[in-house]
C-alpha cells in the first residue's frame, strides 16, 4: 500500500508500546502466527469477500481464473512426482497474493476491537493491550478467544506453538494466556517482520543480528573476489551488504555507542578490503570512496521518513518538528535544524 512499509508498521507499533511503558503502564503483546497462512485461504470465501469489497465483473472473474486450476508437483534430482491439484490458498511470491491475503483477514480486527494495539503486515499480526488488572487480562484473553473462533469460522488456523507473548514494562505482572487450550510461551525477544523486538525495547539484539548477517555476506564476497577494485567492490558492498545493516533501521536506530560501533565495524572491514587504500584512516577512505558513515545515513533516512509522513498527513513545519521529538528519534535537535533543507532537495 502507498506510504506503508515494514518500517512504518514497526514504528507505529513500537511508538505505541514505548509511550505506554514510559507512562508506567505495562503492556502485553501477543505475536500471532497463522499455520500455512497463504496455503490455507479458502478460495470461495476469499472470492466472496472480494465481492463484498466491491470487486466485481471482469476483474473478479479474472481473479477466480487465476486462483483455480492450479497444480503442483515435486522435482528432485530429475525425478518428478505426479501432479496434484491445489484446492486452496493464494500463490506465494506474487504481487497479488499478499494483497488477497490481507483482504481475507481484514476483518480480523473486529474480534479485537477492545484491545489497544493490533497491527497486521501480510501474515504477521500483533495484538497488544495495557494490562494492569485481571480485568485487562480477561479482555485480552477474550480477544484471543474470538480470534481463534474467527479462524475456525473462516477455514484458517493459528499455529499456537509459535504464537508468543511478550511482557513490556517494569511493573508487568506477566499474566499467562491461552489459545485453543494451549498456554502461550513467554518470550524476551521475538522476530517481527525481520526485526528483533526485545522486551527491554533496546535495539542491541537487532544490531547484533544485522551485523552477523552482513558479515556473512561480506565474507562470501571477500572469498569470491581476491582483487577488489574500488568501483566493483564498493558496488557489491552497497548492493549486498549494506541493506542488511539498514533494513527498517528507522524503527531500531541504535543510540548506544557499542551498538553503533557493532554496525559501523562491518563497513570499516568492507572499506579496508578495497585495494589501493592502505595507509589511510577510515574517514579518509570513506571520503575517497564517497561513502558516508552508517550513522550519517541513518540520520538522513530518519529525516526522509519524517518528511514523507508529514507530507502524507499535510502537517505543517511545526507539527513535523514536534513529530520528530514525539517519536523519539536518535538525533532530534540535528534533525529539526536540517529538516527543511532536506525537504527542498527531495
Amino acid at each position: 500500500m502507498p506510504k506503508k512499509s515494514c518500517c512504518t508498521n514497526l514504528l507505529e507499533f513500537l511508538e505505541m508500546v514505548t509511550r505506554e511503558v514510559d507512562d508506567g503502564r505495562p503492556v502485553d503483546v501477543i505475536f500471532l502466527d497463522f499455520a500455512k497462512a497463504f496455503d490455507k485461504v479458502p478460495r470461495e470465501r476469499l472470492l466472496a469477500k472480494l465481492k463484498a469489497h466491491g470487486v466485481r465483473g471482469k476483474f473478479h472473474r479474472w481473479i477466480r481464473c487465476w486462483l483455480t486450476g492450479r497444480r503442483q508437483r515435486v522435482v528432485l534430482i530429475g525425478k518428478c512426482s505426479v501432479w496434484a491439484e491445489v484446492p486452496s490458498g493464494v500463490p506465494q511470491g506474487s504481487v497479488l497474493g499478499p494483497i488477497l491475503f490481507l483482504i481475507f483477514i481484514n476483518d480480523l480486527d473486529c474480534p479485537a476491537n477492545m484491545t489497544k494495539i493490533i497491527r497486521k503486515f501480510a501474515d504477521d499480526t500483533k495484538l497488544g493491550h495495557i494490562v494492569t488488572t485481571d480485568t485487562d487480562r480477561r479482555e485480552l484473553q477474550t480477544a484471543l478467544d474470538k480470534m481463534v473462533e474467527w479462524a475456525d469460522n473462516w477455514g484458517m488456523q493459528f499455529n499456537t506453538s509459535k504464537c508468543k507473548v511478550m511482557h513490556f514494562g517494569y511493573n508487568n505482572k506477566k499474566y499467562t494466556y491461552t489459545m485453543d487450550g494451549h498456554q502461550l510461551e513467554a518470550t524476551e525477544d521475538e522476530r517481527d517482520i525481520g526485526v528483533m523486538v526485545c522486551q527491554t525495547l533496546k535495539p542491541s539484539q537487532q544490531c547484533k543480528k544485522a551485523a552477523r548477517t552482513a558479515q556473512t555476506v561480506l565474507s562470501q564476497l571477500a572469498r569470491a573476489f581476491h582483487y577488489r577494485d574500488r568501483n566493483i567492490f564498493v558496488r557489491l558492498y552497497i548492493q549486498y551488504v549494506r541493506p542488511h545493516l539498514e533494513y527498517a533501521v528507522a524503527s531500531w536506530s541504535p543510540w548506544f555507542e557499542a551498538n553503533k560501533e557493532c554496525l559501523e565495524k562491518i563497513q570499516r572491514r568492507a572499506v579496508n578490503m578495497v585495494s589501493g587504500l592502505k595507509g589511510r584512516t577510515y574517514e579518509e577512505k570513506l571520503k575517497e570512496l564517497e561513502i558516508p558513515t552508517l550513522e550519517e545515513r541513518r540520520r538522513k533516512l530518519e529525516q526522509r521518513l519524517v518528511v514523507t509522513c508529514g507530507r502524507k498527513n499535510g502537517e505543517s513545519r511545526g507539527s513535523m518538528c514536534s513529530t520528530i521529538h514525539r517519536i523519539n528519534l536518535v538525533h532530534p535537535p540535528r534533525l529539526t535544524t536540517s529538516l527543511w533543507s532536506l525537504d527542498k532537495s527531495t
